[in-house]
């Protein structure tokens, strides 16, 4: 192919042809190399649209379309037409998927851990398969899956007890069905950590009012949490060692918890509501204006299926009742994630009901509505126990207190690795008031070797590489010196290439990409059609500029001089002699 454009006597006189490859990064040369343990299209894109950025040159994309690393190429910011030349197998293949694993990454010793996995398939045949569970290589759990062309996904939920603190890494997995190709996209990993301490919870109110005995009640359920309801008159920060804050309500006699609270990065959750004073709201955090009207509204919740700050199911939130509400639009200063939505009078009024937000490296959680009573009074009438919404409650409590802020050593990792790819392992390091510390070195070491790995400072992370580790499950140790804190972590290397998990080509996102930028997808055998669109498009046709100047007899101002001054002189030695 590549022959093919280098040969064309036609395309060579219309283009200044330039040949690049691309793998991680962009490089200059027609040369094949796949010597790249990762594809970035999206970044290779990009990188080639600065170069072009002066005029008009076309860009073509000889690629499969697979890509392993970095954002949806898709959807990249490219001045230029692409016209991509789809390689690879475009036929697809009966192949079963596990797409997406959700999981809590904290839970705290005796409770029980909702995991829950997304299977696709994709095929005209009808196969059966079990989604198993693993731990150790054993497997704890399993169940039974059919899938055919008219049911190709599902959704599988498997609960987790907690009852030895700690890491554990645990393996989903789907059994292959008869000559399935691949079956590297059968697995995920994930890893949950277990914590074995008691949960003080604070619920700071201004005045009583019905919601706060629930959450006692809510949250009392589990042995591991304490609820103290506080009037804010009684409260005093010098008292203060709770794990989560819940601020009800909150008015003016608040500001010196909120100072408390901001000055000491701790998490909290904001419930406020039609009778809360917004004046003082707005004026005490920097997150989020709320427009203040004295009117009031029932608002009705619509769960956001996007969210994805932690795992929450859809409880049937379409059948709660109304929470009420402060009318007012919310105005977010930062970036925020609704995980509930309000509907008033049967239309989506765009603002969010339940949200949660970092500030300055903070947790908040916030509930713009009252009467949340109602939603587990509900829940109980329909199932005759109120399990759905306090594990529904908890998962946001659970959010606010089990961070790793809470550790002086924060990991950044990926659980499953390839091994055709170094391992990139980053760690943070924070002082007593959760302050970044970058002063003092740490030291990596896996458990299977004796050999340590300094981690060096790269753009506020502690970063360290490992390559060249045979297939297999590592647990390493990562160690600060200077205070003697560790942090341990696993993670899996399997034999496999990112890349050999997608058996066709990723035709849809070229031919988006292609439509995105007017530019049109071609194939191998298409070569000829290829040249001659390239040649017709009037965009890319030669311009011949020509370029006029005009330029004076007498352009030189000296020259100029000099004549006159030549003629003055005849004229004068003329009149002398008489002959003028």
């Amino acid at each position: 192919m590549i022959y093919q454009i280098q040969n064309n006597e036609d395309l060579n006189d219309q283009f200044e042809i330039q040949y690049f490859g691309f793998g991680e990064s962009l490089r200059l040369g027609d040369s094949l190399s796949f010597s790249s343990g990762q594809t970035d299209i999206e970044r290779a894109l990009k990188q080639l649209n600065q170069l072009s950025s002066s005029g008009k040159s076309p860009i073509l994309l000889i690629s499969d379309g697979i890509q392993t690393v970095g954002r949806n190429y898709a959807y990249a910011g490219v001045d230029q037409k692409v016209f991509p030349i789809i390689l690879g197998d475009t036929i697809k293949k009966n192949d079963l998927e596990i797409s997406q694993v959700n999981a809590n990454a904290y839970v705290t010793l005796g409770n029980i851990s909702e995991v829950e996995a997304f299977v696709s398939f994709s095929g005209d045949a009808s196969v059966t398969s079990e989604l198993l569970l693993e731990k150790g290589g054993q497997v704890i759990d399993r169940k039974r899956l059919s899938f055919s062309k008219d049911d190709k996904s599902d959704r599988v939920k498997f609960e987790i007890p907690a009852e030895e603190p700690g890491q554990h890494l645990y393996r989903i997995r789907l059994t292959p069905f008869p000559d399935e190709l691949e079956t590297l996209n059968n697995q995920r990993s994930f890893e949950i950590e277990v914590v074995n301490s008691q949960m003080q919870i604070a619920v700071i109110y201004a005045f009583p009012h019905p919601d706060l005995g629930m959450i006692k009640q809510s949250l009392e359920r589990e042995k591991k949490k304490s609820v103290e309801l506080i009037d804010i008159s009684k409260w005093r920060s010098v008292e203060n060692d709770y794990s989560v804050h819940i601020l009800f309500q909150p008015d003016l006699r608040f500001k010196e918890l909120f100072s408390y609270l901001n000055d000491k990065g701790k998490n909290y959750f904001l419930m406020a509501g039609a009778s809360s004073d917004w004046s003082f709201i707005n004026g005490v955090q920097g997150a989020f204006q709320k427009r203040i009207m004295m009117l009031s509204e029932e608002a009705f919740p619509i769960f956001a299926e996007e969210f994805q700050s932690f795992y929450q199911d859809d409880i049937g939130f379409q059948d709660f009742p109304s929470l009420k509400v402060n009318l007012g639009e919310i105005d977010f200063r930062i970036s925020q994630e609704p995980l509930i939505w309000q509907s008033i009078n049967g239309i989506e009024s765009g603002q969010p009901l339940l949200t949660v937000y970092q500030e300055e490296g903070a947790r908040r959680v916030a509930l713009f509505g009252e009467n949340l009573w109602k939603w587990r009074t509900f829940v109980f009438q329909r199932d005759e126990n109120f399990d759905a919404f306090d594990r529904f409650f908890d998962a946001l409590i659970q959010y606010l207190y089990l961070t790793e802020r809470k550790q002086s050593l924060e990991l950044f990792y990926q659980k499953t690795n390839f091994d055709d790819q170094r391992i990139k392992i980053q760690a943070r390091k924070y002082d007593s008031n959760l302050n970044l510390d970058l002063s003092s070195p740490l030291e990596l070491r896996l458990d299977e070797e004796e050999r340590t790995y300094p981690m060096y400072v790269n753009n506020g992370y502690y970063e360290v590489q490992v390559g060249d580790l045979n297939p297999g499950d590592y647990r390493f140790t990562i160690t600060d010196p200077s205070t003697d804190a560790t942090r341990t972590g696993n993670f899996e290397v399997v034999a496999y290439s990112a890349e050999q998990m997608s058996l066709t080509s990723d035709v849809s996102s070229l031919t988006y990409l292609a439509d995105k930028t007017n530019g049109k997808v071609f194939y191998p055998s298409e070569m000829d059609r290829l040249f001659a669109h390239l040649a017709n498009q009037p965009d890319f046709k030669p311009v011949e500029k020509v370029e006029k100047k005009r330029i004076s007899l007498i352009d030189q101002k000296w020259l100029l001089a000099l004549i006159v001054l030549s003629l003055s002189i005849e004229w004068f030695i003329r009149k002398y002699r008489g002959l003028v």
